[in-house]
């Protein structure tokens, strides 16, 4: 569930990338054009319900086609959702909240390295560093990157 058309593309090229496209029932949007339009859900509660009522709405349909989690992509209504305590669309449909999910991802990647000696992620093709002579230009536009390099 998207914010707005432009991010679906995007959305499923990840979904794709990571080996789930088969498992994707649909990408559905609410129509929310300007993302920061979302922080009058928290302002106005009039304005949340409406928001929440859209995805909801919207989740229903693609639970309807098959889902059986549905996934907002969109940081502030998951927000929402989790202020509301709506973790599900219908009964036994949850609502994965990706604000949850990557603060226990990272929980979980601290403790894995501290169990794995301190490597956790490949430093070998697409996590490798850029190479050393580009390091100083990087951190300066980007600040302390590539702790590990010095």
């Amino acid at each position: 569930m998207t914010g707005n058309a432009k991010h679906a593309p995007k959305i499923i090229e990840n979904i794709t990338r990571y080996g789930l496209r088969e498992k994707l029932v649909g990408v559905r949007r609410m129509s929310v054009d300007r993302l920061v339009d979302l922080n009058e859900g928290f302002a106005n509660p009039a304005a949340g319900r409406a928001l929440i009522d859209e995805f909801l709405a919207a989740a229903s349909a693609v639970v309807d086609e098959g889902a059986e989690i549905v996934i907002p992509a969109v940081g502030v209504l998951m927000t929402l959702l989790a202020r509301d305590r709506i973790h599900e669309v219908r009964a036994g449909i949850p609502i994965l909240n990706g604000v949850t999910a990557l603060v226990k991802m990272g929980e979980a990647a601290v403790k894995m390295r501290a169990l794995c000696g301190g490597s956790w992620t490949s430093r070998r093709a697409t996590y490798a560093a850029p190479p050393l002579n580009q390091i100083a230009e990087l951190r300066s536009f980007y600040g302390p990157v590539y702790p590990f390099l010095r």
